[in-house]
């Protein structure tokens, strides 16, 4: 039987998790600029549950990842500066959900969204030893074009991502 996933709009109940999820160093490793705290957390599960938002294709939109109705993750939608303000793509998991395939079927099913939304392409970001992630984006059929550089707040070096691409035609 497989495992349903759902991208909904994030549960109240869900904020807690949502915010340790979000801020579990297998995370925030990768999002070095990001700082998740309980009033964000509250801010953006409110938000994503606010349907009078625009399209993520016009504006940012936050989903939860469902596995049969439990929490597992988060999905980012929409425009954001470091790809242009053209619509892109994030994603991370709870600990516990990583390697079963969850992200993969997310991220096709973020894809559909953007999909019905009538984007014809959608962005993500790496950072450079993020493999994991970089593989996932390869198999959803992303191919790289080009790289982004940004120095985090207090870093010295400026940090090397990928710039990914997906044509949803």
């Amino acid at each position: 039987m497989e495992t349903r996933i759902t991208l909904e709009p994030i549960r109240a109940e869900d904020t807690d998790a949502f915010f340790r999820m979000a801020n579990r160093p297998g995370v925030v490793r990768w999002l070095p600029d990001f700082r998740m705290t309980p009033t964000l957390a509250e801010r953006l599960a409110r938000e994503s549950r606010d349907s009078s938002f625009l399209s993520p294709r016009e504006q940012r939109r936050l989903y939860g990842i469902y596995r049969d109705g439990s929490l597992q993750g988060a999905v980012s939608l929409g425009p954001v500066y470091e790809t242009d303000y053209r619509p892109a793509l994030g994603f991370f998991l709870a600990e516990e959900a990583e390697g079963k395939g969850i992200a993969s079927r997310a991220v096709g099913l973020a894809l559909e969204i953007m999909r019905r939304e009538g984007a014809d392409r959608l962005f993500a970001l790496t950072e450079r030893e993020n493999l994991r992630a970089s593989r996932l984006l390869e198999r959803a059929g992303f191919r790289k074009n080009g790289e982004r550089s940004f120095r985090v707040a207090g870093e010295r070096e400026k940090r090397r991502y990928d710039l990914w691409e997906r044509n949803l035609l």
